[in-house]
């Protein structure tokens, strides 16, 4: 296998040169710079911004915002419904919170059940009363726990403490599920 030197000349030259003029020649712009982009910093004129600046700061009267109205009932009753909007939201999310509130005990007990299948894991009862309710993680040492009373003589519960970080394993917490009925599960699935 012989192999030949390359040789360039200066016509090998000269014709590189030539394709590089050629690869350009495609451009509609003959001197590579009419577009004016180059001087577009120094010649550039925002249409109208001198024309506002020249003109006088808002009157007094066109800043003046309209006064707070007196609330009355129909204000009221949108206020409650916004209250309620925001409780529907806070419920409507899977996670607990201390301040969350529940009409019923049965509905708190459902919620942490609807919890439990969603995350996979179970808990058990500590104390059980009318007034109150504590729940933990099955597993012994694990942190997880929530604990929530009635305030004064209403029926509604209160979060009061909400542990949410498990300190057990994935893997033991998930073995036992006894929250996951047939009644829970088209819960943990609804909005």
């Amino acid at each position: 296998m012989n192999a030949k030197p390359v040789v360039h000349d200066a016509e090998d030259a000269s014709d590189d040169e030539d394709d590089e003029g050629d690869r350009l020649d495609w451009c509609d712009d003959e001197d590579g710079a009419s577009s004016g982009d180059e001087d577009y910093d120094k010649s550039a004129k925002v249409e109208g911004v001198e024309e506002e600046m020249e003109t006088d700061p808002p009157k007094k009267e066109e800043m003046e915002i309209d006064p707070p109205k007196k609330e009355d009932g129909a204000s009221e009753k949108k206020k409650s419904k916004v209250d309620d909007e925001v409780l529907n939201l806070e419920k409507s999310s899977i996670d607990l919170a201390v301040g969350q509130r529940y009409d019923t005990k049965y509905e708190l007990e459902t919620r942490l059940k609807v919890l439990t299948v969603t995350h996979k894991f179970d808990f058990n009862v500590g104390r059980s009363t009318p007034m109150l309710l504590t729940v933990e993680c099955w597993v012994k040492g694990c942190k997880w726990r929530v604990r929530a009373t009635t305030i004064g003589d209403s029926h509604a519960f209160h979060i009061k403490v909400y542990k949410g970080e498990h300190s057990c394993s994935v893997t033991e917490r998930s073995v036992r599920s006894r929250q996951a009925t047939h009644q829970i599960y088209p819960k943990s699935y609804s909005p």
